[in-house]
């Protein structure tokens, strides 16, 4: 049975019908190339191909290109710089179908909108094909992200064996670079990022990516496409890191002085004790939140806090504080060490260093207002062990002032037991069960082959994050972390400073 125009005609009337022949009238077939209506997709850079044995599929599929268009423009608002294929095979199902998808658009939700969009010419299509090509050529100019719509970014990384020597320092420098193409993703279309977004890459012999975001939507999709091409360094001799990424929208009115205000001020308690009381569980219970907040601690443990840096030459202060703060798990060491002969010791070391071309650091010396010469040479040659981007000019000297303040810290003899077990001896779903319990925000590191997650990362109020991971005795060597608890054969190890505020958060 032949349909008939007029059937074509319904059965495209959400689309609007225009005057084109029944796909399957023979000698109906448009001759003239001039009379098919234009394509709604030319302006966004994308070019179709149409192909198959249906009559007129051309112009039957040219019928619908402003829905189409309509489909595809909000993810070329969000990511302009898309390239790849879309090909959908219409055979008569009652849906259109991508039998490929090419580059980088196998992810697309827009693909789907495309689909409702064919599905009535693929439903009238009586046993005949037809194969749409949509090919993302580049050239559409996306319009302007409103300049008060900011995305801030905070990262840690960590590496969970003693075998994969240090983070690299290149790190530092890349998540900056990508930070317009996140903001688009974040602004450029609806749904637009309303939460923070928070997910861990994870880097070795190959590179995943997890979200702890409860419902990721087509901006967490954008961005986790930003993150996974990121030219990160890959670590040596099958070792595997993982770089937690938070990225945080803030408020489209939003005064500069007052921000910049609260973003230079210290955090009122070290570590994760702010984090408990911050109320920021609610949003991010996906993520290992639970519904309810502990009771705020008390800061009983050692405080570490860095002044206000100094930095001659062609490298951001920012970058030299992330990297020294990457450390403080050392400084800890030291000063720890020292609390156990004089508990009331403290004061300020300012430690003087000067960062060679190819990033190392050369000469080291320091003034102090600590009376104890070993821990001060304890933390003169933690500085010596830093490593730093390459520079573009000549060196760049440093001054890094390091507030020690003691405090009634547990006894190194206390048993530290969560649930009844030491805390080294848990398993990482057990350490997981317990975070969530006491609202400690965490996001864990994609696992590989099935195994369990080797690694987690938990979050201050201030949005540093601490990596924490368990290490077979004798494997914590080369890094800053800090051993948080040891059993007879496995370490609970916690980057940063975050070791004492976990424990007592989880501690029964």
């Amino acid at each position: 049975m032949r349909m008939t125009r007029t059937t074509l005609c319904l059965t495209l009337a959400l689309f609007g019908c225009a005057a084109a022949p029944p796909l399957d009238t023979p000698g109906n077939e448009a001759t003239d190339e001039a009379a098919l209506p234009p394509s709604a997709l030319q302006p966004l850079g994308i070019v179709e191909a149409v192909s198959g044995t249906a009559p007129n599929a051309e112009r039957a599929v040219r019928q619908v290109s402003s829905q189409v268009a309509a489909c595809l423009k909000p993810a070329l608002e969000r990511e302009p710089w898309l390239r790849g294929e879309l090909v959908f095979q219409l055979h008569g199902a009652e849906q259109a179908k991508a039998t490929s998808v090419s580059g980088e658009l196998a992810s697309l939700a827009a693909a789907s909108c495309v689909h409702a969009a064919l599905n009535p010419i693929n439903t009238s299509l009586n046993g005949q094909t037809i194969e749409y090509t949509l090919r993302f050529a580049g050239g559409y100019q996306p319009a302007e992200i409103e300049p008060r719509r900011k995305l801030r970014q905070r990262a840690g990384a960590v590496a969970w064996s003693a075998q994969n020597g240090r983070i690299p320092a290149v790190w530092e420098g890349i998540l900056g670079a990508a930070n317009e193409q996140l903001r688009r993703c974040a602004f450029g279309a609806e749904p637009q990022l309303q939460e923070p977004a928070w997910g861990v890459l994870r880097v070795g012999a190959t590179t995943s990516f997890g979200w702890g975001t409860p419902t990721p939507n087509e901006a967490h999709a954008c961005m986790q496409r930003v993150l996974m091409r990121l030219q990160l360094a890959q670590p040596r001799d099958g070792a595997e890191h993982a770089l937690s990424v938070l990225l945080l929208p803030e408020p489209e009115e939003v005064d500069e002085t007052e921000l910049a205000a609260v973003q230079a001020s210290p955090p009122s308690h070290g570590g994760i004790t702010s984090l408990l009381n911050s109320g920021q569980g609610s949003s991010l219970r996906g993520i290992g939140v639970g519904g309810h907040v502990a009771n705020r601690l008390r800061p009983e443990v050692p405080m570490l806090r860095m002044g206000k840096l100094t930095v001659n030459g062609k490298l951001e202060p920012e970058i030299v504080r992330r990297i020294v703060r990457r450390e403080f798990g050392r400084i800890r060491l030291c000063y720890e060490l020292a609390l156990k002969q004089n508990p009331t010791l403290g004061g300020t070391v300012t430690v003087n260093f000067v960062i060679r071309p190819n990033g190392e650091v050369g000469k080291v010396t320091s003034s102090s207002e600590l009376k104890h010469a070993e821990t001060v040479a304890c933390i003169e040659r933690t500085f010596r062990g830093l490593s730093f981007p390459q520079l573009e000019g000549g060196p760049v000297t440093v001054a890094a002032p390091i507030e020690l303040t003691p405090g009634a810290a547990p006894s190194a003899s206390a048993p530290q037991k969560v649930g009844g077990k030491l805390a080294s001896e848990l398993s990482m779903g057990e350490l997981r069960a317990a975070l969530f319990q006491k609202a400690v925000p965490f996001v864990i590191v994609p696992a590989s082959d099935g195994r369990e997650p080797p690694a987690l990362f938990v979050r201050d109020q201030d949005d540093r994050m601490f990596g924490v991971y368990f290490a077979q005795q004798g494997e914590l060597g080369e890094h800053g972390d800090a051993l948080c608890s040891a059993g007879s054969e496995r370490r609970l190890v916690v980057s940063g400073t975050g070791c004492d505020a976990m424990l007592q958060a989880m501690l029964d």
